[in-house]
């Protein structure tokens, strides 16, 4: 009953932290009420991830992060004083809304605890080093020390922050990314509040198990890649362009980076996306492909810095001076129908990717692949082909690598593929 109780005041807790207004040094005092609570939910995630990603780049410890986390939520609360006035009075209904799935979510985690291996191997030692309050230069003595860190700072970030020693309290914050960036994606539909919160409601069902809060980072990869996705759909589809969103799409991607070795590649073709369907203009899209090799660039730098191995995936697993003979020695058309196969089986093991995939035919005959849809079938061709060419890369392992770890990759890469069934309710049904 204890237990219980503290996971209900900490899901209430960690989900409150992103209704107070750090979005503030952002949008302007009269350029609030522009933006959907939506928005400003995924805004202030962004912003405290990658405030607490930045501190980390010093060799800050955690419970200094803490510290001037809480001096950075001291200075919000003024904030939020300053503008109560104008702030919606339903931001509480909605965040009562929030806080009882994500201690139902949070309960399921508390109940399962059993961590994935890589998890186990490669993730919660990392989480330990920043828990332990130990330098970013000891990253380099554990397993896989080539491998972006984001996600185990930010499970020890809200492990520390909860003052418990469960780790699990860590893992609330993926819960709560999930719930918001699901969210976020349904406030593209024009329809009711209550339709929206009904439409997040099936899709958290169809989409939520624990195999994917057990640790391992798919799930952070998968979340900011839905945020990523809203934006693109507003800036290709709707043709809406918003300095704010603009700069959410921009830190999304920097958390993209940092979270896992894909997620730079996943990142670099939301990215082409953009650059090749948006209709921005071109110098804005030049500065975003500038900060986007930037934050590459500044990633590379950290790693030497701190000494540890920059790599963009495993040695063991490909062969980085061979690549081109390696492919040649994998081109084969079983090992294309191996690969068609297990993309084929992943896909089922994700109901909501079979349902997607059912809107996008459904798209595809009632709109006769209209221009504005371009964009998001590029995006799949994009991964469909990215997928291919990192299994045919790979070393003699070929179909031990391809069976441990496509599941991951599918689910990773999907969550743009939610746009197909927002794309047909505005279409087709005209919300």
């Amino acid at each position: 009953m204890i237990e219980l109780l503290k996971i209900l005041i900490f899901s209430f807790l960690f989900t409150s932290i992103f209704y107070l207004p750090y979005y503030r040094i952002i949008i302007s005092k009269d350029k609030i009420n522009l933006h959907s609570l939506a928005d400003k939910n995924i805004l202030n995630i962004l912003i405290l991830g990658n405030f607490v990603l930045i501190l980390s780049f010093f060799d800050i410890t955690i419970s200094n992060i803490i510290k001037l986390f809480y001096l950075f939520t001291f200075i919000t609360l003024i904030f939020f004083w300053k503008d109560r006035k104008i702030l919606k009075n339903n931001s509480l209904y909605y965040l009562f809304f929030f806080v009882v799935f994500v201690f139902l979510l949070s309960i399921d985690l508390a109940y399962n605890l059993t961590l994935y291996f890589d998890a186990q191997k490669f993730w919660l030692p990392k989480a330990l080093i920043f828990f332990n309050n130990e330098s970013l230069f000891e990253l380099k003595n554990i397993t896989k020390p080539q491998y972006p860190y984001f996600g185990s700072l930010i499970w020890a970030f809200f492990w520390k922050l909860s003052n418990f020693n469960n780790e699990y309290m860590g893992r609330i914050f993926y819960n709560i990314l999930l719930c918001y960036s699901l969210y976020n994606i349904t406030d593209l539909l024009k329809v009711s509040n209550l339709k929206k919160l009904s439409f997040f409601i099936i899709l958290l069902f169809i989409i939520y198990d624990y195999w994917h809060i057990r640790g391992s980072q798919e799930i952070l990869i998968f979340s900011f890649l839905l945020v990523c996705s809203k934006y693109l759909f507003l800036f290709i589809y709707e043709k809406k362009i918003n300095t704010t969103h603009l700069l959410i799409l921009l830190l999304s991607l920097n958390l993209l980076i940092w979270t896992k070795s894909e997620g730079t590649f996943l990142g670099l073709f939301i990215l082409v996306t953009l650059l090749i369907f948006s209709k921005i203009n071109l110098n804005i899209k030049i500065l975003i492909s500038s900060v986007f090799f930037l934050f590459i660039f500044n990633k590379f730098i950290i790693f030497d810095i701190y000494g540890l191995e920059n790599s963009i995936a495993d040695s063991s697993d490909f062969d980085f001076s061979n690549l081109f003979g390696s492919i040649i020695g994998n081109l084969s058309l079983y090992n294309f129908y191996f690969i068609s196969k297990n993309i084929f089986i992943s896909a089922f093991k994700f109901p909501y990717i079979i349902l997607c995939f059912f809107f996008m035919i459904a798209i595809f005959f009632k709109t006769k692949l209209n221009e504005k849809n371009y964009f998001i079938f590029f995006y799949l061709i994009l991964n469909i082909t990215f997928i291919f060419f990192v299994y045919l890369s790979a070393t003699p392992r070929f179909e031990l690598v391809v069976l441990t770890s496509l599941n991951r990759i599918m689910f990773e890469f999907s969550a743009p593929f939610l746009l197909f069934p927002i794309i047909y309710f505005k279409k087709v049904l005209k919300i």
